[in-house]
């Protein structure tokens, strides 16, 4: 009688992978909601309220989970569509060191002169907490002088934010499964679609919400 060996770190992979594979929205989605930050109304926070799904099981398996925020600054119109300025983006990206059990959190504007921050966080809690946030994000990151819409009373911030989770493989497990390509795996998450907010000047609190 012949007996065949399994090895099983294949099996081991395929079972995490049909973890991360389970669909994000069995729990309840983040939803993104923007406050003003500091009382100079000149800079706001935009931060995700609600559980992220795909979070724990990204980061438990040893990979990269990615948010990214899209902003727009809009001014409303009597015609048929709003005019907006061009987009802005602010990427997140964190994982988790095995070893220190210490998350590391990447943040970068794009478009502005700085470079990415890397900020490193040894609470869990926190390193939650802070991976979805904007904070402080000046108003003048959305809008330059040679845009059509600038802040004003009928102007309006539209945000968006979309996540998945992003890692690498060996060659070997490449191959056993069709979700993989060139060793690389990419399970999207969710996608809150824009919300917009009316930017009124009233003491630091959630900004009104437009139907």
């Amino acid at each position: 009688m012949r007996f065949t060996t399994i090895s099983t770190v294949p099996l081991l992979f395929l079972v995490l992978l049909g973890s991360l594979l389970l669909p994000a929205n069995l729990f309840a989605e983040p939803v993104p909601r923007v406050r003003w930050s500091g009382e100079g109304f000149d800079h706001i926070q935009v931060s995700l309220e609600g559980e992220d799904g795909l979070m724990d099981r990204c980061l438990n398996s040893g990979f990269t989970l990615h948010y990214r925020f899209t902003l727009q600054l809009c001014e409303k119109s009597s015609f048929w569509f709003d005019t907006c300025n061009d987009e802005r983006q602010v990427r997140h990206s964190m994982s988790v060191d095995p070893l220190s059990e210490s998350y590391s959190m990447e943040s970068d504007r794009y478009g502005d002169v700085e470079g990415p921050q890397t900020t490193i966080i040894n609470d869990a809690e926190e390193a939650r907490y802070q991976y979805g946030q904007l904070q402080k994000l000046p108003l003048s990151f959305l809008v330059d002088e040679n845009e059509s819409v600038q802040y004003g009373e009928d102007s309006y911030v539209s945000v968006r934010v979309i996540s998945h989770c992003e890692g690498e493989v060996n060659k070997t497990l490449s191959r056993i499964s069709s979700f993989l390509t060139l060793g690389l795996v990419r399970i999207s998450g969710f996608n809150t679609g824009w919300v917009d907010f009316v930017l009124i000047q009233v003491p630091p609190t959630v900004l009104e919400e437009t139907e």
